[in-house]
């Protein structure tokens, strides 16, 4: 499901999960502002939080 969405979407995922990166580094990495991490962040997990619903 990851591999389905945009990669903004799919490198802030990694980043946090996969590599335990703070917010303020995914920043500093993909320079973006924190806000900008912390939006992709909150929307690429509503998504795969549907994606698991409709599955299920």
């Amino acid at each position: 499901m990851l591999n389905q969405m945009e990669e903004k979407y799919q490198t802030v995922i990694r980043l946090k999960y996969l590599y335990d990166l703070k917010i303020s580094d995914i920043a500093f990495i993909m320079n973006k502002p924190e806000g900008t991490v912390k939006t992709w962040l909150y929307k690429a997990l509503k998504k795969l939080r549907e994606n698991f619903m409709e599955v299920k």
